[in-house]
């Protein structure tokens, strides 16, 4: 009975030591299931599930849980979910000193600003000639677009307000010299 009682205690003792080994991992571990979940098997809801789960276990790990975090964020993100850009706003105000997670967290806020105004931008014809080319290049006011003129190898410039053309140089294909390409001025200039 003596060594029933010893060994009963023996396994308590090693089953808490155990656990108590185990808590710290705990949140690791969930972690890198929420990863398998999300890259190996593409289960990005199941991710989720399990990212919450690490955040749960991760108790003051400050770094697994704002990792935990910004993974959670990256799937729903991926799912075209609006929660991400919630998440990577919190991750900013409660994980600033996370520095890596946090940078992850405003480069993944200035990516989406960046394609809704991509999404904004409509493209739109502007100028349709035999004149336009490659080698076209648009001014920085977006006004004028510089043309190599290819039947009088001269160098162009359109118009885009007044729907003009003009010649910049008078070649006239002499001496084999043409204009192939043209760049203008920072300025916009020249």
């Amino acid at each position: 009975m003596k060594h029933v009682l010893v060994i009963g205690i023996m396994v308590v003792a090693l089953a808490a030591g155990v656990t108590r080994a185990q808590s710290p991992r705990s949140g690791e571990v969930q972690m890198k299931a929420a990863q398998q979940k999300a890259e190996v098997e593409g289960d990005l809801k199941g991710a989720i599930d399990e990212y919450k789960k690490a955040i749960a276990l991760a108790g003051n790990n400050r770094g697994l849980t704002a990792q935990a975090w910004l993974r959670m964020a990256e799937c729903y993100q991926k799912l075209g979910d609006a929660e991400a850009r919630a998440i990577y706003e919190r991750i900013l105000r409660e994980f600033g000193d996370q520095t890596a997670v946090a940078a992850a967290a405003r480069g993944h806020l200035d990516n989406q600003a960046g394609t809704a105004a991509a999404k904004a931008m409509a493209a739109r014809r502007v100028w349709d000639g035999p004149e336009v080319a490659e080698e076209s290049n648009v001014s920085p006011d977006g006004r004028f677009v510089s043309y190599p003129a290819w039947q009088t190898g001269d160098l162009g410039l359109r118009d885009l307000v007044t729907r003009t053309n003009r010649l910049l140089t008078n070649n006239g294909y002499t001496d084999n010299q043409y204009a192939q390409g043209s760049a203008f001025s920072a300025d916009g200039k020249q």
